[in-house]
């Protein structure tokens, strides 16, 4: 008699390390004959799955602790386990558990609209790349959100981007349909990579400061893009009964950074209309109870140090210089420009008086740091890079930064964060990210847009 015994797939992991941030590859042997769904690492999926002569690769998405995770490879028979990942600690226990509240800097956008590319290189997410933290980052699909390209600005020498809410808005009626089942049911967990991911950087374009600790009710337009962060099983009109600030205290955070804490509450009325309208701005006694309600609910909830940034003035931005061009009465709306820039320097200063009474809130100097920015620009890759319309450190929305801008001001939450509490970190690497940076002025030139002929 002959006995057939029939062997069971085996894996074999190869990776046998990674950083807690993750968003690295993951590389597994396994019989090409299996047929593979998907794969696990401590329970959370990994992404861009190829396979390989010899097996597979694909793309951990970091843990929120750090030590040894099982590798599962997931197939329709059942899993198979092919080892144990070991997830770095980060460089110093502040930033074991980062994470991020916030609007569309927070976020991470470019040139009009988040992108899988852009959440990679938010600056919360390039601090925790260089730092070796999990982040937990909801990648958008790529791609979902049309991007401003440089065939998408004017002629020379004004060369104006176009408007942004006018652009956000055409790319999100084109997303509608691409957010359809096969059925034809809209379901926000389209757009995401995993929508099953623990989120930490909770931050959502388009969100000011009081939206931060509130849950958002009767808003269909910043809802859109707030449920596939936060909510993505929702229905496409449901309200998200919870805040950002819910979502990152079940994280328990070591620290916690925002970047743009009310900067549309301010930025929002001057580049988002069809002019600036002063009167969008948030009212003074509103700033104050939202902003001392932010800090309140970060303390009480948890025992992170927590980063919040100031707001750098509208006046600025290149998208400001752009309403002032289109306006009927440029001189008229250059002073709008300036008052909002004046109600920014009494914010700020309100925003460091009520930070002061925290001892845990430390607040980041974003407005004097655009304003060197502004002045004389930093050397990065071998050019200057200045906040100018293509100029390298804002993206061709002319409101929002690039890859470098991003970097820059994540090494300026790390010089705060050095200054403020003594832990030291290795500074992200400007030329090495400028380098790869497709809106430096170098990139552009290269892909034969003309920036010298922009009056920037």
């Amino acid at each position: 008699m002959i006995l057939l015994i029939a062997c069971a797939p085996s894996a074999e992991l190869i990776t046998l390390e990674a950083p807690s941030f993750g968003h690295v590859p993951v590389e597994v042997l396994v019989d090409p004959d299996v047929e593979v769904q998907g794969v696990t690492v401590g329970g959370v999926a990994a992404y861009g799955l190829i396979r390989t002569e010899e097996g597979l690769t694909a793309t951990l998405q970091g843990l929120g602790e750090a030590g040894l995770a099982d590798v599962l490879i997931h197939t329709p028979e059942g899993e198979i386990f092919a080892g144990e990942l070991d997830y770095l600690p980060a460089s110093d226990p502040l930033f074991d558990r980062v994470a991020g509240v916030g609007a569309s800097l927070t976020q991470g956008v470019q040139d009009g609209v988040p992108t899988f590319h852009a959440n990679l290189m938010s600056p919360g997410a390039q601090i925790s790349r260089q730092v070796g933290a999990n982040y937990g980052i909801p990648l958008l699909v790529d791609p979902l959100f049309p991007t401003i390209e440089p065939v998408h600005i004017g002629p020379a020498p004004e060369c104006e981007s176009p408007p942004v809410v006018a652009h956000v808005t055409d790319a999100a009626l084109e997303v509608l349909y691409v957010l359809n089942d096969d059925d034809g049911n809209f379901r926000y967990d389209l757009g995401r990579v995993d929508p099953d991911l623990p989120v930490y950087n909770a931050a959502v374009g388009g969100f000011q400061v009081g939206d931060l600790t509130r849950p958002l009710v009767d808003d269909f337009t910043r809802g859109f893009l707030g449920h596939m962060v936060l909510d993505p099983y929702a229905d496409l009109n449901d309200d998200i009964p919870f805040s950002q600030v819910d979502v990152i205290l079940e994280r328990d955070p070591t620290l916690v950074v925002c970047f743009d804490t009310f900067g549309n509450d301010l930025i929002g009325a001057v580049v988002l209309g069809s002019e600036v309208d002063l009167g969008a701005i948030t009212s003074e006694e509103e700033m104050e109870e939202d902003m001392r309600r932010l800090m309140d609910q970060l303390t009480e909830g948890s025992e992170a140090e927590i980063f919040l940034a100031n707001s750098p003035r509208p006046g600025l931005l290149p998208a400001a210089r752009n309403q002032v061009l289109r306006a009927e009465d440029p001189e008229s709306e250059q002073a709008k420009v300036d008052e909002a820039d004046a109600i920014t320097v009494r914010y700020n200063a309100l925003f460091a008086e009520l930070a002061a009474e925290y001892p845990r809130v430390h607040v980041v100097d974003a407005y004097s740091y655009a304003e060197g920015l502004a002045e004389t620009g930093l050397e990065a890759n071998g050019e200057t890079l200045d906040t100018r319309m293509y100029g390298g450190l804002l993206s061709l929305d002319g409101v929002h930064f690039t890859d470098s801008g991003y970097a820059a001001f994540g090494n300026l939450f790390l010089d705060a964060i050095e200054e403020e509490l003594g832990v030291s970190a290795e500074r992200i690497d400007l030329d090495a990210v400028a380098a790869e940076d497709i809106r430096t002025p170098s990139a552009l030139r290269a892909e034969g847009f003309d920036v010298d002929a922009c009056d920037r």
